[in-house]
């Protein structure tokens, strides 16, 4: 038996995998275009898969929600079918290009400008870490030239490195 199902070309070849590897034969019309609403025949191809199979349906289920939905659909991505949500699409940065016209000693100016202020904004970056850092330190309760109990491990940890008493 042929079944003939009007679908995008990702959802054909999620329903020609499952139908092949239960041995039905499968033919696919033209794909859908979004302006047209169009609906999928799903109960046809459930039918057949009950008679098909004597009735149980059971193991079929996981793979069943991978076919279209049988419902009308107005251009849902083969991502909308396959998770069930649209994916968030990153931003597109507008890049505008622009003629600037001052001259080239005033623009050697303003580079030395922005430099000081690049180098003034990565000093204010490491005061900030530097400050972030030091809130976990922990201060020692000794003083240079305090005696200081100290006890070293009798074999060193790395078998090149010098072993200090």
């Amino acid at each position: 038996m042929y079944l003939s199902v009007r679908v995008t070309a990702f959802t054909a070849r999620l329903t020609q995998w499952f139908l092949q590897k239960y041995g039905i034969a499968h033919s696919i019309t033209p794909p859908f275009l979004p302006r047209a609403l169009w609906t999928v025949p799903m109960a046809s191809l459930y039918q057949f898969l009950k008679i098909r199979k004597n009735g149980t349906l059971n193991y079929l289920t996981p793979y069943w929600k991978l076919a279209p939905r049988n419902k009308i659909q107005q251009g849902k991505s083969p991502f909308f079918l396959l998770h069930e949500y649209e994916p968030r699409l990153p931003r597109e940065l507008h890049i505008a290009s622009f003629i600037d016209d001052t001259p080239r000693e005033d623009q050697l100016d303003l580079l030395m400008l922005v430099r000081a202020v690049a180098a003034n904004n990565v000093y204010e970056t490491h005061v900030d870490n530097k400050r972030k850092f030091d809130l976990h330190r922990q201060p020692h309760s000794f003083k240079p030239g305090d005696l200081v109990l100290y006890d070293w491990q009798k074999q060193c940890d790395h078998k090149l490195s010098p072993m200090f008493r």
